[in-house]
């Protein structure tokens, strides 16, 4: 759910394809603290990963908060375009 929320929010020009992995750090809530990508693109390519990532904020997390608290602080996932 968060890699599909991300790449809805992932504006690139036509021209621009490859892929990033994002290592994001979150609340409980799913609010984004810090995101980080490191794509096969240039330095525009990882700026609209990470700008995606920001405009996902909130991102899904599970309703169990404990879960949230321990699993879903710090994650790190792929997104392709």
């Amino acid at each position: 759910m968060i890699q599909q929320k991300v790449t809805r929010n992932w504006v690139l020009p036509s021209d621009k394809h490859g892929s990033c992995s994002i290592r994001v750090r979150m609340s409980a809530t799913g609010a984004v603290i810090y995101a980080s990508a490191s794509c096969t693109g240039d330095v525009i390519f990882n700026q609209s990963a990470e700008n995606a990532v920001r405009k996902s904020s909130p991102l899904p997390v599970p309703s169990d908060r404990a879960l949230a608290l321990k699993e879903f602080r710090s994650i790190t996932f792929n997104i392709h375009r």
